[in-house]
């Protein structure tokens, strides 16, 4: 019996079911089951608690950062001081829901929050999986075994019970992506595909502030895959798409609050550039800044002595500076970009932010303890050397391969499929730029959180490839199917 392209033979055995649930089992226990795991706050937090109405009940400083995870939370009105737009907060506010619902209670179990981000990242990377299916045979398992490895390991499940906002962030890129393998694989996409994909790409580039860098890619990835139909009316909707993903990317940027984009400069130039500077003031000098600021170099935004509310230092800096200026610095000072690329590689490999508890302080651990259950993945990783040229040199071999498999291929089908893995390469690169030319050296290891899942991603695409292609030497795959 012939398979159309998408389909399986009805007695297959749902390979991808069975590895999903097990993946809710290894999550669940993880999030569930005493001594739960989560990820310590180090004060972002708030920037979504203040906007639902979330308030600790402990009080102590060390009992809120850092240490250990707090589990339970009390309600009250949304404060909007913030001004922090995040889809992350349609997650939270779906949890405080189910809470009142089930808990019928004033206080917030945070692992009701871990609870929706888990069944939502599962349903995801279903999607995913069965979309997967139409352009995998020999590979299946491979596939099946490294996704499980990779994202059941408690580097990445321990932000589900968290209130930071990466969870969205993987949650909708891989919503996107299942869309994105469910467009490839149908010979004539729909218009509620195309419409889905738009609401993930969305949703995805609202997640987190350096996401909103993706736009540019996504908007032509969006036009790539719609593009293919000869119809007037559905290429005008790929520019369409183009453009609205575009605008969000726009709008994200310049509805972030004041106070965020202050402190990412901040950081991208005191807490980045100047320190790995052996001339601070001529480099301050250069972006047309008065070297007279060159003492403030090493500090943070949160420091306790950055000048931030000094309207001197405002006229001196803030009224000088912009993120455009930051990148033209780099781009004429590339000695500079290596020596910050330099400093962030050896977090590059690692999932694990340091000095982040994983556990409650009732569970009798010390503080700051990392969980070493489910860590297999994240303990590889981290045994890799953190090395810009090796970093340089996996991106160039990926994309360089990538380019030339698109230029090889006979058919539309494996074309975009190629053009996807190169998407993965380009936004990693994007993701790694944008750390440390965003906010310099802060943080590394967090915010390379996107980036590290891009890698995997790839990783699994690399293997299926190679897999398939050696493979296929020896006959035809027998459910890829194709069209022109």
């Amino acid at each position: 019996m012939e398979t159309r392209l998408g389909e399986r033979p009805p007695r297959d055995f749902p390979w991808e079911t069975l590895a999903v649930a097990l993946m809710a089992c290894v999550i669940g226990y993880q999030l569930f089951v005493p001594p739960v795991v989560g990820l310590a706050n180090n004060g972002d937090f708030e920037r979504l608690m203040d906007r639902v109405g979330l308030q600790y009940v402990v009080s102590n400083y060390s009992d809120k950062y850092f240490n250990y995870i707090n589990l339970t939370f009390a309600t009250d009105a949304p404060r909007h001081e913030t001004g922090l737009i995040s889809s992350q907060q349609l997650l939270v506010e779906i949890a405080l829901l189910v809470n009142r619902v089930v808990a019928r209670s004033s206080l917030f179990d945070l692992r009701t929050l871990g609870a929706v981000n888990a069944g939502c990242f599962l349903a995801a990377t279903w999607l995913v999986l069965q979309a997967a299916r139409s352009f995998v045979t020999y590979s299946r398992f491979a596939v099946l075994g490294l996704w499980t490895l990779m994202f059941t390991d408690v580097g990445y499940v321990s932000y589900f019970n968290s209130i930071y906002s990466e969870p969205a962030s993987l949650i909708f890129l891989m919503l996107t992506l299942g869309v994105s393998l469910r467009i490839i694989a149908a010979p004539r996409p729909s218009g509620w595909l195309a419409a889905s994909h738009a609401a993930a790409a969305t949703l995805f580039l609202f997640a987190k502030a350096q996401n909103v860098a993706l736009g540019v890619l996504l908007a032509a990835w969006g036009i790539c895959l719609i593009w293919r139909r000869p119809i007037p009316r559905w290429r005008a909707a790929a520019f369409a798409l183009g453009g609205v993903l575009l605008a969000c990317s726009l709008a994200g940027y310049h509805l972030a609050p004041r106070w965020t984009r202050e402190a990412n400069l901040y950081n991208a130039v005191f807490a980045g550039i100047l320190i790995v500077s052996p001339f601070p003031a001529d480099d301050l000098s250069a972006m047309g800044i008065s070297d007279t600021l060159a003492q403030y170099a090493r500090t943070n935004y949160y420091h306790t002595t950055a000048p931030v509310r000094d309207p001197a230092f405002v006229t001196a800096f803030y009224d000088r500076i912009s993120q455009s200026r930051i990148v033209w610095f780099y781009l004429t000072h590339p000695q500079r970009m290596l020596a910050m690329m330099d400093k962030v590689a050896p977090s590059a490999f690692l999932l694990r932010p340091p000095g982040y508890g994983n556990f409650t302080k009732a569970s009798g651990y010390a503080p700051q303890i990392i969980s070493t259950r489910f860590a297999l993945w994240s303990g590889l990783r981290a045994r890799i050397p953190g090395r810009t040229w090796i970093l340089g040199s996996v991106l160039t071999i990926m994309l360089m391969v990538g380019a030339r498999a698109i230029a090889r291929s006979t058919n539309a089908t494996d074309r975009l499929l190629f053009v996807l893995f190169e998407l993965f390469g380009l936004s990693a690169a994007g993701q790694f730029t944008v750390k440390f030319a965003g906010n310099g050296l802060m943080d590394n290891v967090k915010l390379l959180f996107l980036f590290n899942a891009l890698a995997d991603l790839s990783v699994i695409f690399a293997v299926a490839w190679a897999i398939e292609s050696l493979a296929g030497r020896h006959g035809p795959l027998p459910n890829r199917r194709t069209f022109s």
